[in-house]
């Protein structure tokens, strides 16, 4: 040490602050919900329903409504076939006619389906989901057998445009609907 230089008093050690007092606790502290990935409506468990499923659902009820009329209007035009003399027609009236008719209840049948299905889909339900897929694979086949007979007709492409047309969106209607699996419920 300098003799000539005053002594100053050694340092001393500054105080810790307190810590700081714990906040009271009032029993329940209520968490925040988990952050949640994905398109989710408020309140269910399962992603929002996507615009292609909308979709396809108003697809498949506003073809299985037309189903449905076409498959009654047919019936009916088959019983009304079916009621004709037999002598004027020879019995074929009552094959046509008979055939008419079960043609027209198999169509009706799978309008009806096809609005049940877009019911479940619209509920969100797998069930939904399902038939409206084998519905829509089961009148893609019909459509590619109508498409497969009008291309044998000689010169009437309005019929092969008619099931290119609604079997393309048939098909699109199925592959929406595979695609969307996560969308439903059980």
């Amino acid at each position: 040490m300098d003799p000539q230089q005053p002594q100053q008093p050694p340092e001393q050690p500054a105080e810790p602050a307190p810590p700081p007092a714990p906040a009271p606790q009032t029993g329940w502290t209520p968490t925040p919900p988990p952050p949640q990935s994905g398109w989710v409506q408020p309140g269910a468990g399962r992603p929002q329903r996507s615009t292609a499923v909308t979709f396809a659902g108003v697809f498949l009820i506003v073809m299985g409504v037309l189903l449905a009329l076409a498959g009654g209007a047919c019936s009916l035009a088959g019983g009304a076939i079916s009621g004709l003399p037999i002598e004027d027609t020879g019995g074929f009236a009552n094959i046509i006619g008979g055939s008419l008719v079960a043609l027209g209840i198999i169509i009706l049948v799978f309008g009806i389906v096809s609005i049940v299905a877009a019911i479940g889909i619209f509920q969100g339900r797998q069930w939904g989901r399902w038939t409206g897929i084998v519905v829509s694979v089961v009148i893609v086949l019909f459509m590619l057998l109508g498409l497969l007979g009008s291309l044998s007709a000689a010169g009437d492409m309005s019929a092969s445009i008619f099931s290119i047309v609604i079997g393309g969106l048939y098909a699109v209607t199925a592959w929406v609907l595979l695609q969307a699996g996560p969308q439903f419920q059980s």
